[in-house]
């Protein structure tokens, strides 16, 4: 039998624990509830079973459209060489992968990648200078060629791509890229976007200079090279949810080993960029589809907001 202190404490405790509900905020909307339900979210609070970013995104999701992207396979072809040096299969492999938008709206898109990923593999087989003759019927050297793209972000304004080739000759010290080139394909005008639509000033030596700090090979790169940072030109960019990156291969910032990837975030860049940048960032999502030589595909449905 509870006396009358005890009544009196335990009546304190549910009238804190009923305050204590009754200030409760919606985690999404941040509104005080005062009932089990948020009135802007719908979301059941007393009970939990309902968070509010989930039904809000099932909401959404009925009705926006999936954005996603496959990968298409060109070429994926063996043929048996003459000869290779000991240890070595005695063939040649080909493969040549493209990146797809789901989406009938990015035909243009779909194209330019194709074309990109059959350019790739024909500028390999021309050589450096562009006048040899070869092609995968005339190759006579074991080894291989993989053509390969993927899609990093995108959002119902952009879409940011990247290509590249890799090969490896037999008898080689290791694989070699023949090929990087990066994309920011506009959704709405239908074609590439430039460092103008981006950028409204040039990035200076101070925006380098954060570049190099947060590089992420910093030891493999030459200090002549980065003596006035990482030179973020728009051939190396990749546009994501936190940022802008720029990424380089194997050579371009010194030897083999100086390839590597830095970014800048939103906050960071916003002095350099246009007030009327061609996209939402908020609206940008990562996308994890890769194709070619990492021997899987990993894809991502992006529900995004219908274009107008």
């Amino acid at each position: 039998m509870i006396g009358q202190g005890g009544d009196a404490e335990a009546t304190g405790i549910i009238g804190a624990r009923s305050e204590l509900r009754r200030n409760r905020r919606c985690s999404l909307c941040s509104v005080t509830l005062t009932r089990m339900w948020c009135p802007g979210c719908l979301g059941n609070r007393a009970a939990g079973l309902y968070r509010p970013a989930m039904l809000l995104s099932l909401l959404i999701g009925i009705a926006a459209p999936i954005l996603s992207f496959e990968s298409r396979t060109l070429s994926d072809r063996t043929k048996a060489v003459i000869s290779a040096p000991d240890g070595y299969p005695a063939t040649w492999k080909e493969q040549v992968h493209a990146v797809i938008s789901r989406d009938a709206a990015d035909a243009d898109f779909n194209r330019m990648m194709v074309r990109h990923a059959e350019r790739l593999a024909r500028d390999y087989y021309s050589g450096e200078d562009g006048t040899e003759k070869d092609n995968f019927d005339t190759r006579d050297t074991a080894g291989s060629l993989d053509v390969y793209e993927n899609v990093s972000a995108a959002s119902p304004d952009i879409i940011s791509a990247h290509a590249g080739a890799g090969y490896y000759e037999a008898g080689m010290a290791h694989p070699n890229n023949d090929a990087s080139n990066f994309f920011i394909w506009s959704r709405r005008m239908h074609r590439l976007l430039a460092q103008k639509d981006v950028f409204a000033r040039e990035p200076d030596a101070a925006l380098r200079r954060k570049a190099f700090a947060a590089f992420d090979n910093q030891e493999g790169v030459d200090s002549n090279a980065v003596k006035d940072g990482i030179p973020l030109t728009w051939d190396h960019v990749s546009i994501g949810p936190d940022g802008i990156s720029w990424t380089f291969g194997p050579y371009e910032l010194g030897g083999y080993l100086s390839g590597g990837r830095t970014m800048i975030g939103w906050a960071q860049l916003k002095p350099y960029l246009r007030r009327d940048l061609p996209f939402a960032i908020r609206a940008i999502r990562a996308v994890c589809l890769k194709t070619g030589n990492t021997r899987r595909l990993d894809r991502c449905a992006l529900r995004m907001s219908s274009r107008s």
